[in-house]
């Protein structure tokens, strides 16, 4: 029901591993306007708090520990929301994610050429925008990443403390070719803390080995966009399946077993993928690294990374028109060839969310 809250409950279940086929446990589920999640406890469930085609809804001072899946997640066109003051310990996928699916079904019976016609409706119904995630404490994930935005527009991510991310990235902004998701534009990522980035092992986990001391080499911070030949083939899916317009600012990023800022991981190389969903047949498609542009990394603080501080993979693209200036390593100013000095003049204005804490 639209305009409605949850406050104070405490929810546990004994479910210890993700369901296979069966629909898993959600603890609150909000689907309409005006809903908020406040003050809630959630223990083993599926996902804490999940939002689907939600509205001006609020998920805050929460405490979300060891879901089998992700612990808050926000998907399939839900808007103007706020995901505040929440704490996640220990869950088996991203703390928390923003996913938006371009992809209905799988690839076989829902076609680029179907998507291409259709790429505008589907933004309307199934995009994820305006969405602010602050003040969060999140911690200890066996699996997954910290704060991922995979296909979304408008979002900002700020003074968020992101800690032990064992398997992948801290901060995952992505369009991946593999789930079908949008792109991703205007991308805020300022003001947070991200420590211990694939350094530790889970310190609670209930995956088998060697699956639980898998790492994926992310960056701390990592940009990265994958696009499918036969999707690229049609300039309106061309332009819209990529990662752009990011700000990464005043960021503290330390001790990571990689680099502080990974970008366009897979530019300039093709593999093979497997059709997603069950007419699979045994199908592949090739796909290769999408365009990463109008990124800027400024004034971020990179204490003990690896790979040089800043990792750029996408350097050859002539579009790609990435800005670094006032980043430092260990105390020391930081450059990378693949940055310019300044921002380009015709480069869009990176503003994120248009809503606040307090609006």
């Amino acid at each position: 029901a639209p305009n409605t809250a949850a406050y104070g409950m405490t929810i546990v279940t004994n479910m210890r591993k993700r369901p296979v086929g069966l629909p898993g446990f959600v603890g609150i589920y909000l689907y309409s306007t005006g809903q908020e999640a406040i003050d809630n406890r959630f223990e083993y469930t599926s996902n804490g708090v999940l939002a689907e085609k939600a509205s001006n809804f609020l998920i805050a001072r929460n405490v979300v520990y060891r879901t089998t899946a992700d612990a808050i997640h926000v998907t399939q066109g839900s808007s103007k929301g706020r995901i505040a003051c929440n704490v996640v310990r220990e869950n088996g996928d991203d703390m928390v994610a923003v996913v938006s699916y371009l992809l209905q079904g799988d690839a076989k019976s829902d076609p680029p050429e179907r998507i291409a016609a259709e790429l505008q409706q589907r933004r309307e119904r199934e995009l994820v925008q305006d969405v602010l995630i602050a003040d969060n404490d999140v911690a200890g994930q066996y699996w997954g990443r910290g704060i991922s935005v995979v296909g979304g527009e408008r979002i900002t991510i700020t003074r968020n403390r992101i800690d032990a991310t064992t398997h992948a990235a801290g901060i995952y902004i992505a369009r991946e070719q593999g789930w079908g998701s949008f792109g991703v534009r205007q991308v805020v990522v300022a003001g947070n803390h991200v420590s211990r980035v694939q350094t530790t092992r889970p310190a609670y986990t209930v995956l088998d080995a060697p699956q639980r001391w898998q790492r994926t080499g992310h960056g701390a911070v990592e940009l990265v966009a994958h696009i499918f030949d036969d999707e690229a083939r049609w300039p309106v899916l061309r332009s819209a399946l990529t990662v752009e317009a990011v700000g990464v600012w005043d960021n503290l990023i330390e001790d990571a077993a990689t680099a502080g800022v990974r970008v366009g991981y897979g530019w300039g190389r093709s593999a093979f993928a497997g059709w997603r969903g069950p007419a699979r047949a045994g199908a592949l498609r090739r796909y290769s690294g999408a365009p990463i542009r109008a990124v800027q990394l400024r004034d971020n603080r990179l204490l003990r990374v690896q790979s040089g501080g800043i990792e750029v993979l996408n350097g050859q693209d002539p579009h790609a028109r990435m800005a670094c200036s006032g980043n430092t390593l260990d105390g020391q100013p930081l450059s990378h060839p693949g940055c310019s000095a300044a921002v380009v003049a015709d480069a869009p204005v990176i503003t994120g969310a248009t809503i606040s804490c307090g609006a």
